[in-house]
Formats: structure tokens, C-alpha cells, sequence
């Protein structure tokens, strides 16, 4: 927790940037959900029927009709879908505008907070005396500088700004699910802590072996140093044998190292695609049982 707390300590002088991003973000989620939900009006239109509401009205379709439901107003089929399908690419292309300039800010902390990182770091270093600099290696410092600051950076955005932002889109989705049917929402919603379970060991290990690939790396880098600034030493013992062996077997950790944490991490996507590819089975057959029980959500809401 200390470590986290110093990393956010980072971002209390980008504190205006990162409230802007934020409010973006809660835009661009807003307008996301509320795309989905024009989704209803335009599938009326093209079951034949009309856009205004129907005899029962979830609380998206009020929503809606309060909002936007004047631009649909027109007698005329061709008309309203007219109607909608432009404020559908207006309220896209306004969202667009939300996302560009939170990931824009985004990235705008990131490299922030690693730029002062490394001023500290090289900073705290020429503070150090000089028993400390010789026992360190020249390599494993150089990757502090570069790459754990790469690190930070992206927990900085992992932990606080992505987790923020999807917490909203997560709200405003869920809202709009159990708006349209709260049975349906709970199926779906039923599936995420299997999905927790499933993926917390994965994501463990991949974490567990992108920290040991780190010190690979820094060992890479501090081998790779000692051999060219003892290039004159390297050559006058004929020691070229030794420092290729010895190059070769730190780079083939560092390969072992990224290979496995990269197994784990590439097998996060397809067990998230199979288990959604599940619950759209799952909610199809729900679905057609409450069709052929007579109740069934009528179909733009369902296919919403």
C-alpha cells in the first residue's frame, strides 16, 4: 500500500489534468450507455413499428423520450430513422471527442509521472556516495531509470485512471441492463465472479514473472555494460569465450522469463471471449423459453 500511496502522491500536481480526464471519461461512458440505448428506437423503426413509446416503457425508453424523443416525433418512418440514425452518429461522434481527449490527458500523466520519477531517481542517486556507486552495477541502475519508471507509469494509469473510468462505464451499462430487464442483468452480471476466480491465478503468475523478467532484463543490461567498458581487459585475457557464454545464458533467462509470462497473459482474452460467447447462449435460451411462455421482452429491447 505504501508504494501505491507515493505513486498517487505523483499525481498531485497534474491534480487539475487528471479531474478533466475523469469528467471526460464520465462523458464518453455516458454518452457509450446512452448510444446502446438509441439502439431501441432505430430496432422499432425497422420492426415496422413506431419510435415513441410502447404501451410498457422501461425507464431507458423515458429516458429517451424525454431527451431526444421531440427529434422522433414525425409521422413519416423514413423520417424518424432518419432521425435517429443522426443522433446516433452525433452522440458517437461526441463520445469519440470524450475518449481522444481522456486518452490524451491519459498518456499526458503517464509520461508525467515518469518524467519526475526519473529526475528523483537520478537525483537520489548523485546524493549517494561513493561506496554505494561502486557496489551498484552500472546496468541494473540504467534499467531502474528506464524501465521500472515504464513500470510506474503504467500502474499510475492501471491502478487510478483506468480503474476510474471503467468503474463509470461499468455503472452506466449496468444501469441501463437493469433498466431494460433485471432479470437478463442478473444472468449476465451472475457470470463476472466465476470470472474473477478464473483469471486472478493468471493474472498472479503473469505479474509473478514480468517482475523476475525486470531483473533479467536489468542483469541483461549490466552484463552487456561490463563487457564493453572491459572491452581492453575482455581482449588481452582472450576472455571472448567466457563473456559470450556468459551473455548468452543471462539472454536466455530473459527469454524464458518474457515467454512464460507472456503464455499466461495471452490466455486471459480467449477464456474472457468464451465465457461472454457463453452467457450469450445462456441468455439466448432464457430468451426463447420466456418466447414460448408468452413472456418475452419485446424484441428491440431484447436484442438491446
Amino acid at each position: 500500500m505504501t508504494r501505491y500511496r507515493r505513486l498517487l502522491g505523483c499525481l498531485r500536481p497534474y491534480r487539475a489534468a487528471f479531474v478533466l480526464s475523469f469528467f471526460a471519461a464520465v462523458v464518453a461512458s455516458v454518452l457509450d450507455g446512452f448510444t446502446l440505448a438509441l439502439l431501441i428506437p432505430f430496432l422499432r423503426l425497422l420492426f415496422g413499428a413506431t419510435a415513441s413509446l410502447a404501451e410498457t416503457p422501461t425507464l431507458v425508453e423515458r429516458i429517451l423520450d424525454s431527451t431526444v424523443g421531440g427529434f422522433f416525433a414525425s409521422g413519416d418512418p423514413a423520417s424518424a430513422l432518419r432521425a435517429v440514425v443522426l443522433v446516433i452518429l452525433v452522440t458517437v461522434a461526441v463520445k469519440n471527442v470524450a475518449v481522444y481527449t481522456t486518452g490524451y490527458i491519459s498518456q499526458y500523466l503517464q509520461e508525467s509521472v515518469a518524467r519526475d520519477l526519473r529526475l528523483a531517481l537520478h537525483a537520489q542517486v548523485q546524493r549517494q556516495g561513493l561506496g554505494y556507486l561502486q557496489r551498484i552495477r552500472g546496468g541494473q541502475l540504467l534499467t531502474r531509470v528506464a524501465a521500472d519508471t515504464d513500470q510506474a507509469k503504467w500502474v499510475v494509469s492501471a491502478a487510478l485512471v483506468a480503474v476510474l473510468q471503467n468503474a463509470v462505464l461499468l455503472s452506466v451499462y449496468v444501469t441501463v441492463l437493469l433498466s431494460l430487464s433485471w432479470q437478463l442483468s442478473l444472468v449476465t452480471l451472475a457470470v463476472a465472479p466465476v470470472t474473477v476466480l478464473l483469471l486472478r491465478p493468471i493474472l498472479k503468475r503473469v505479474r509473478v514473472h514480468f517482475r523476475r523478467s525486470l531483473d533479467d532484463r536489468g542483469e541483461l543490461t549490466a552484463v552487456m555494460s561490463e563487457s564493453i567498458e572491459g572491452a581492453r581487459l575482455v581482449k588481452a585475457h582472450a576472455a571472448e569465450p567466457y563473456e559470450r557464454r556468459r551473455f548468452a545464458e543471462v539472454v536466455e533467462n530473459y527469454f524464458r522469463g518474457m515467454l512464460q509470462a507472456q503464455k499466461f497473459a495471452m490466455m486471459a482474452s480467449p477464456m474472457s471471449e468464451t465465457i461472454g460467447a457463453a452467457v450469450i447462449v445462456l441468455l439466448l435460451l432464457i430468451g426463447s423459453q420466456a418466447a414460448l411462455a408468452g413472456q418475452a421482452l419485446r424484441p428491440e429491447v431484447f436484442i438491446a
